[in-house]
């Protein structure tokens, strides 16, 4: 775990579209207490997984070099308020699109729920959410492929999370955006798993990275849900 986050620290202070600073990789590194690892490898690794083409749940490919600085959003906060939002409510509405493990997936939704988006982004007029995971799901690239992806989302209950993730991108966007459509202007979430980005499968166009959209439905009855008690904390 401590790994997964000195990793996110070091792509939270990158640049996609320039050569990582060296000097702020080595200092991530010693602060994570990783000095046995070279700060160039790490970041030559990592300049190799941004620079990865990656397609959306709609088959578009982005490239996150070629996102501007100003279309990004890193660490993006939000509060949702989980009073009166119980288990199966929330494991029931999100199972109608999404698999969902029960055992893995939730504890009570209580009280007030906060996370971080990794990286929020516009592109081609699209806003997308995206989370590094450092989880290592074996040492052949076959085991980042889309089936092993997708059994990863649900054992780690990440497809849950990216439903969250994606009501709160949501409503940040509907209280930012003039105009705003859930349809026309949310692209989806990507889930980079980051020692299988950038592998080559013979037979798999690309691997590493889990795509999803959930439907407007779906977004619309979260919104519901979080919305059975006070909002005065959400944002």
């Amino acid at each position: 775990a401590q790994a997964g986050v000195c990793l996110h620290g070091v792509l939270e202070d990158a640049r996609f579209d320039a050569r990582f600073d060296r000097r702020a990789v080595a200092d991530r590194l010693l602060r994570g207490g990783y000095r046995r690892f070279d700060a160039g490898q790490v970041a030559e690794w990592l300049e190799q997984v941004v620079a990865a083409p990656m397609r959306d749940a709609q088959g578009e490919t982005i490239r996150l070099p070629e996102v501007p600085m100003a279309r990004q959003v890193r660490e993006l906060d939000f509060l949702l308020c989980g009073h009166a939002v119980s288990d199966r409510a929330l494991i029931e509405t999100v199972g109608t699109e999404f698999a969902i493990d029960a055992a893995a997936g939730a504890a009570r939704w209580s009280g007030f729920l906060r996370g971080f988006v990794d990286l929020v982004f516009e592109h081609g007029g699209r806003y997308y959410l995206l989370d590094w995971k450092s989880n290592h799901l074996g040492d052949s690239a076959t085991r980042y492929a889309a089936g092993p992806l997708a059994a990863a989302m649900r054992a780690n209950a990440y497809s849950l999370q990216a439903c969250l993730y994606a009501l709160a991108l949501h409503r940040w966007l509907r209280r930012r955006l003039s105009g705003y459509d859930y349809e026309r202007h949310f692209g989806g979430a990507l889930y980079v798993f980051l020692r299988g980005a950038g592998l080559e499968v013979p037979g798999v166009e690309r691997v590493g990275v889990h795509a999803s959209r959930p439907s407007a439905r779906l977004i619309d009855a979260l919104d519901r849900l979080f919305a059975a008690a006070p909002r005065g904390g959400e944002r």
